[in-house]
């Protein structure tokens, strides 16, 4: 499309919409708001995946950890941030997730499965890993 190179497959879920979005920006296109405009999302409005949905227990592992990987990913690729001061972000942030986290959750052993997979998910989109740990499921 317009000579714009596809979205990373390495994204697999969450994000390709964004890279997108920089990509285009990088080759030069505007961006216009509109004042009503017309989203179709498959998921529902009942699972909010950002920084709240990160400790619900009816938030599926999978979309945690492709949320946050890729997240982090997309920061570390498209941004004019220099390694350090990315990480610099990227702890504050996190720190912030898990503090919520820890007052949101109700269970002890939710908490620390989910910060496992968060922490896990921050370092593989750090270090740009296309892998899945086997304890996240299908």
């Amino acid at each position: 499309l317009l000579g714009i190179e596809a979205p990373s497959d390495i994204l697999y879920m969450y994000g390709d919409d964004t890279e997108f979005a920089w990509k285009l920006a990088k080759s030069g296109f505007s961006f216009y708001q509109c004042a009503h405009p017309i989203i179709r999302k498959p998921s529902s409005p009942e699972r909010s995946h950002h920084v709240f949905g990160l400790f619900e227990k009816n938030t599926p592992d999978l979309e945690v950890y492709y949320h946050i990987r890729n997240a982090v990913l997309l920061s570390r690729n498209n941004t004019y941030q220099s390694k350090p001061v990315l990480l610099i972000n990227i702890s504050i942030w996190v720190t912030a997730a898990l503090l919520i986290g820890f007052w949101q959750t109700e269970s002890y052993r939710l908490f620390s499965h989910r910060s496992r997979i968060i922490l896990r998910a921050v370092y593989d989109g750090y270090n740009e890993k296309n892998i899945r740990p086997s304890y996240i499921g299908v």
